[in-house]
């Protein structure tokens, strides 16, 4: 049992060309045998019943035709011979039996005139070929006890007919004319030496109770016999025009011997079944190694992606379906490629982020620890000092140089509480722009002017290239705030008797401010950290910076959407931004 179980299991789990391969295999000998049985057990008496009711269907169509139409019944007749291939025989069944009605002498006549009289001419076969307008010469007598001609000969055109069994000839005709045409009755005359036709007159006169009758339509009556010993179909049928009458119409035409046909079929369909399995076989590889190719694609390339290989392939296939496969995959590992460079990269920012977090917490911690000692120490000497005035201490002249001193101290506590508003301002997004049109050059001016002492004191050189009339859209105060703080850190971390360059530069699609300060440089390594808040790169130069400057200026900008940066050159920082037009 487990053994049986191991078999299927291996038969289940094949590969999926060997599956479609079997299951079209299978399908196609199932196939081939559903039709040899089609053919042994429901094609012989199917076809024979179908090839009779056809036969049938045409010979009612006929007697409809009969009994509608008008005196050119052979026309009629010969219509449907050379439609349906079946002949049809007039048979006179007076006389006890069955036989042929003479087509001599029916109706086949011609009319013509001499330019003095018409003659009515008899003729003999349905083979002369004469037409209305016909010119015709030769000899015509009158038939005994008849209105009616007969001819030794007949010249018409350029064809001599000659009736050899006609009486003398009397009249002479020379090129008279044709002036009516009217065919014989029947076409017996066509077909009345032929063996099928023979053989069905004998069968009348000997075996007309094998005929079987069949209700047809009402425009005749009909019985048939299928002769399967010579491959013909007799159908006799009287037209209601004949009705009560001793003329009737058989019409003989042939049948497929279907035993013959099974005979020939069967010899070969031992041929037909190995052909179709060879064939089957090479389609059914074909058609699997189709249908499986895909599978095999993706399963190659998952195995690839599982492997972190991102190449794309190239199978030359040419199938539409596959090259869409293909470029699917490759799009798929482009996409996926993409995808985990971006989260290498995300992870990267991520790792810097949380450096950059950990960096700002610590500068956080300084600033707390900075700002408590900053706000501490002027709020001990506004203290102390009005103490002082409070217990009568200072003395009278020296009472403007305290009060001076609280001042100071309160403008730095001020300065302090200043920067923080501002840093929470642009830290929770509250930072909103009051847009209008000013004059940058007149800021930059005035924001210089009220900063200068600030140079003097340090000896520096300071050198402004800044022209007034160069107007942009932007928030005034708070474009004020960048500038201050670009010309006060320029003035606060250049050495004595340097060089200060303050330049508006005024483009046709831009304009830049920059201020150069020469003779100090920023450390590479706090490029990138000067924009945090709370950083100062030099605790010393001014112990009342809360390290927050730079820090609201990216915030001001970035919400402007102007390019900036602070950055070293060959000489020393430059501090920049640009507003395009």
């Amino acid at each position: 049992m487990k053994k049986d179980n191991r078999v299927l299991g291996e038969i289940k789990y094949t590969s999926l060309q060997t599956q479609l391969f079997s299951i079209i295999l299978m399908c196609f000998i199932l196939f081939i045998l559903f039709n040899y049985l089609i053919i042994v057990y429901a094609f012989r008496n199917r076809y024979i019943e179908y090839e009779v009711n056809s036969s049938i269907s045409e010979v009612e169509e006929l007697s409809k035709n009969i009994n509608e139409g008008d005196s050119n019944l052979t026309l009629i007749l010969n219509n449907y011979y050379e439609k349906s291939g079946a002949i049809p025989l007039f048979i006179d069944a007076s006389g006890g039996g069955y036989k042929l009605i003479d087509p001599i002498y029916t109706s086949y006549e011609i009319t013509v005139n001499d330019g003095i009289e018409n003659y009515t001419i008899k003729l003999e076969s349905y083979d002369i070929d004469v037409r209305v307008g016909d010119e015709i010469s030769g000899y015509i007598s009158l038939i005994e006890n008849s209105t009616k001609y007969t001819y030794r000969f007949l010249t018409i055109g350029s064809i001599t007919y000659e009736n050899e069994i006609a009486t003398s000839s009397s009249i002479e005709l020379d090129h008279a004319s044709v002036i009516e045409v009217e065919l014989p009755i029947n076409i017996n005359f066509l077909h009345e030496s032929t063996e099928k036709v023979k053989t069905g007159l004998n069968l009348l006169d000997s075996n007309i109770d094998a005929f079987v009758e069949r209700k047809g339509n009402a425009s005749s009556y009909l019985s048939y016999y299928t002769d399967d010993t010579n491959g013909y179909l007799y159908i006799l049928t009287q037209p209601n025009k004949y009705k009560n009458t001793n003329t009737f119409i058989l019409i003989v035409t042939t049948h497929i011997e279907t035993d013959s046909l099974l005979n020939i079929v069967s010899s070969y369909f031992g041929y037909v079944v190995l052909i179709s399995i060879v064939i089957a076989v090479l389609i059914a590889v074909f058609i699997s190694r189709v249908f499986s190719t895909p599978v095999r694609i993706i399963e190659k390339e998952m195995k690839k992606l599982a492997l972190s290989n991102y190449e794309t392939s190239s199978y030359n296939f040419k199938n539409k379906e596959l090259v869409s496969l293909e470029s699917t995959l490759n799009e798929v590992k482009k996409d996926t490629k993409e995808k985990v460079e971006n989260i290498e990269n995300q992870k990267e920012s991520l790792e810097k982020l949380n450096e950059e977090l950990k960096k700002e917490g610590e500068l956080r911690s300084s600033f707390i620890a900075r700002l408590s000692h900053e706000l501490k120490t002027p709020l001990m000497v506004i203290s102390a000092t009005t103490e002082a005035f409070m217990s009568g201490l200072i003395k009278e002249e020296d009472e403007l140089k305290e009060y001076n001193t609280i001042l100071n101290e309160i403008d730095k506590t001020t300065g302090i509480i200043k920067d923080i508003i501002n840093t929470y301002k642009t830290s929770t997004k509250e930072l909103t722009l009051n847009v209008s049109r000013f004059d940058l050059g007149l800021v930059i001016k005035n924001t210089l002017n009220t900063l200068l002492p600030i140079a003097q004191g340090n000896k520096l050189n300071v050198i402004e290239n800044v022209n007034s009339g160069v107007f942009i859209d932007a928030d005034e105060e708070l474009i004020k705030q960048v500038v201050s703080n670009f010309i006060t850190n320029a003035f606060k971390y250049t050495k004595e008797e340097n060089k200060i360059e303050i330049n508006l530069i005024d483009n046709k699609n831009e304009v830049k401010f920059e201020v150069r300060n020469y003779g100090s440089h920023i450390n590479k390594e706090n490029l990138d950290k000067i924009w945090l808040p709370f950083f100062r790169e030099k605790e010393n130069v001014d112990s009342s910076s809360t390290g927050m400057g730079l820090y609201i200026v990216k915030e001001i900008l970035t919400k402007h959407n102007y390019e900036f940066d602070v950055t070293n050159f060959d000489g020393g920082v430059l501090s920049y931004f640009i507003v395009k037009r």
